[in-house]
């Protein structure tokens, strides 16, 4: 999974631009149960009785902490935690509700974190 983050932030005292934005391009790298791997990050917690919940079904919550790394492939450099839930919540399953939190432990952002919450999908 992708993730781009966009962050603006202002300081009383900036002679900078009225509006500085710092763009900061991020890649979360889901591992899913697939009821043989134990090592997911990934994982369907609840959903609808009686159905056979996936991870895109309506109703269905899943949680996250997946490995931050700075680049696309899953064995690039670590530099924290993406933790979070996510709802499907449309019936034709193509709209999700996140919130979490990316914590970074390693670069430029080290002890920082962010927070995020979004609606993604549907019309």
């Amino acid at each position: 999974m992708f993730t781009r983050a966009s962050a603006a932030a202002t300081n009383g005292n900036c002679t900078c631009s009225p509006n500085p934005t710092t763009t900061i391009v991020l890649y979360t790298q889901s591992i899913w149960n697939t009821g043989t791997n134990t090592n997911y990050t990934s994982y369907s917690v609840a959903g609808i009785q009686g159905t056979d919940f996936g991870s895109a079904q309506y109703g269905t919550i899943n949680v996250f902490d997946n490995p931050l790394t700075i680049a696309a492939s899953p064995t690039s450099a670590l530099i924290g935690r993406f933790r979070s839930i996510y709802v499907v919540a449309a019936l034709g399953g193509d709209t999700l509700y996140i919130s979490g939190t990316f914590q970074f432990t390693e670069g430029r952002y080290a002890n920082s974190t962010l927070n995020v919450r979004s609606w993604t999908g549907g019309h």
